[in-house]
């Protein structure tokens, strides 16, 4: 369920996003640690530049020289110059190659640390309306897709460009005319590129899209592979999943022939400069007005430059999947959490355990009203059931104690201050949970146990254990504590997860402990352990327990009975049979026993036992 929050940028449709403005944020925030690589990676694109530029001007005295003077002594030294130069050039794209390849590296893990980072401090209802496999995506492929991007750009600005401009200034050197009618031919390109720019990042923000969709489709799938063979689905996910490949491969194919189509403009324009300088140097010749060299040393450079020329004319192109990366990225990176702590949190002195309802209320975003105006009150130690049927609120009720939510009318109150007055890690450090479907994590035992409190000591995780009852069977496993648990604990049964769970939330030692539905999906013999199991970690503790099986309440200090997000009946289970109202029905198996009855406005710890 998702709280009603106020709205925020990440919540309205994302503006169109530059290229420019995306590649300054990433510059910006991602490359000013690696500066210093930066300058050693722009000194060996520089040397690449010149060296391509002199290899172009070098062909002009070797043709003067050796071809038409017939000069001997150059006949071995401009070979070896020029074998130099190209043996430099080759040094130096290697090192700059190498270090723009650890930078971009580094900028990948450094997008998917402050991705996850973010997303640990989300909002939980703003994660579950998200499909995990495109959040998967986009660690996975949208940052590497910028990692991409900054790496081009840079190696772009500096040695393509560089490079460009040192050919441009031999193609200058040699007759200005001609190049000036060179380039001049090359400018209709740009309205070519800007086109295919377009469409290209059109098709990768689709394509993109339908990747995260198809990961969802996979995931799903290898969760719920035991429904898809019991039920013979197996033809239908197959159809569904190829449905999903097929729309992706539409949009890449698209992305692939608008990015591909900016190479033969740019080699069409170049042909259309080689023949214009052909025809200008042929009419040279004839007049006398351009020798053999400078045509040579002008074609040459001209060659040369059709390299860089085909890169950064692609580059914008090329770009656009990455521009559709990064807004998916910054989406992310951008979250801004409608629960975090406040600026000035109230210090919490020993937490007791007294939970308070005052007025409270909750809303959806489409202000679906789900809990409307409860008070009550829970004592340190006291054990509360909440009942009621499937949607009457009972685990939104108890999702805002640790905020999880916050609510949208009233208060809720830990021994006498509002929890949003509190620090969020100081709070849920005084809360430990244990629900219907434990989060086991593919490790040890051990390290499962552990997770509850960090810094724990041996002796204190195998005492965990015990009360839980769940050291009788880690005990049977060849490894003991040491044996794995699997993925989703894959290799444990429902009672040895639920067992390890709540050795978890007895290492924690909480005062106050939520139980939601932690028996429900377990067959007599489990259950009837872990209810032994739970029983002991409740002792002590104020305990909010949601559960279907009422026979698993019957214990409770108090039951509360919801219907509709209010309150309708409470008292204890020997109370509420006896009066035959909507608990009792429960209890004996019906459930249309809803429709006459009135919600309690207001309940007094004196007046509820």
């Amino acid at each position: 369920m998702m709280t009603k929050r106020k709205a925020t940028a990440t919540d309205e449709k994302r503006p169109h996003v530059s290229a420019f403005s995306c590649m300054k944020r990433l510059i910006r925030e991602e490359l000013p640690p690696h500066i210093k690589s930066l300058g050693f990676a722009a000194i060996f694109m520089l040397v690449a530049a010149a060296c391509t530029a002199l290899t172009a001007y070098l062909i002009d005295p070797a043709i003067k020289k050796i071809f038409l003077e017939k000069d001997q002594t150059l006949l071995v030294k401009l070979p070896a110059v020029i074998i130099g130069v190209s043996l430099a050039r080759g040094i130096a794209n290697y090192g700059q190659s190498v270090i723009m390849g650890k930078i971009g590296q580094c900028v990948v893990t450094s997008l998917q640390k402050k991705m996850f980072q973010s997303l640990l401090s989300a909002d939980i209802g703003w994660v579950r309306g998200k499909n995990s496999g495109v959040l998967i995506s986009g660690f996975v492929n949208d940052a590497a897709q910028l990692r991409d991007a900054a790496v081009s750009v840079i190696a772009v600005l500096v040695k393509e460009v560089f490079t460009l401009i040192g050919c441009a200034a031999v193609m200058f050197y040699q007759d200005w005319r001609l190049a000036s009618v060179t380039l001049f031919i090359i400018l209709p390109g740009v309205l070519g590129i800007k086109y295919f720019t377009k469409a290209t990042r059109k098709a990768s923000h689709v394509a993109f899209s339908e990747t995260g969709a198809l990961s969802g489709v996979v995931s799903e799938v290898i969760n719920g592979m035991t429904a898809v063979h019991i039920y013979g689905r197996e033809t239908y996910e197959a159809e569904r999943a190829g449905k999903s490949m097929d729309r992706r491969l539409k949009y890449l194919v698209r992305s692939v022939k608008s990015r591909a189509a900016s190479g033969p403009l740019t080699e069409a324009l170049t042909g259309v400069g080689v023949a214009v300088a052909i025809l200008y140097a042929g009419v040279g010749a004839v007049s006398g007005a351009m020798d053999i060299n400078n045509f040579m040393a002008f074609l040459a450079a001209m060659m040369m430059a059709y390299q860089p020329g085909r890169v950064i004319a692609g580059l914008i192109t090329n770009l656009q999947p990455a521009i559709a990366a990064a807004e998916r990225v910054y989406e992310v990176i951008d979250i801004k959490p409608s629960v975090f702590s406040p600026p000035n949190p109230v210090p919490l002195p020993e937490v007791k355990g007294r939970i308070s309802f005052e007025n409270v209320s909750f809303e959806y975003a489409d202000q679906t009203s789900v809990l409307k105006n409860l008070n009550f009150t829970v004592n340190p130690g006291e054990k509360v059931a909440l009942v009621g049927l499937s949607g009457a609120g009972k685990s939104t009720l108890m999702n805002l104690i640790p905020r999880f939510f916050d609510v949208t009318g009233g208060s809720v109150m830990l021994d006498g201050v509002d929890v949003r007055k509190l620090k969020l890690e100081e709070l849920r450090s005084q809360i430990a949970m244990v629900g219907q479907e434990p989060f086991i994590f593919d490790g040890t035992i051990y390290e499962n146990i552990a997770y509850g409190r960090e810094g724990a000591t041996e002796a204190e995780i195998m005492r965990a254990a015990k009360d839980a009852a769940a050291d009788e069977f880690i005990q049977k496993f060849p490894l003991q504590y040491q044996a794995r648990t699997g993925p989703n604990g894959s290799f444990l049964s429902g009672g040895q997860k639920q067992r390890i769970a709540i050795a978890r939330a007895f290492l924690k030692e909480a005062p106050v402990l939520l139980l939601d539905e932690a028996t429900s999906a377990l067959d007599p013999e489990n259950e009837a352990k872990v209810r032994e199991a739970l029983t002991a970690l409740t002792k002590g503790r104020t305990a909010f327990i949601i559960a279907h099986r009422l026979s698993s309440v019957e214990d409770a200090d108090r039951i509360i009975v919801l219907k509709d997000g209010m309150i309708i009946e409470t008292g204890t289970h020997r109370q509420l049979t006896e009066q035959g109202g909507v608990y009792a029905a429960l209890y004996h198996g019906k459930s249309n026993v809803y429709a006459d009855h009135e919600p309690i406005a207001e309940l007094q710890p004196e007046n509820i036992l």
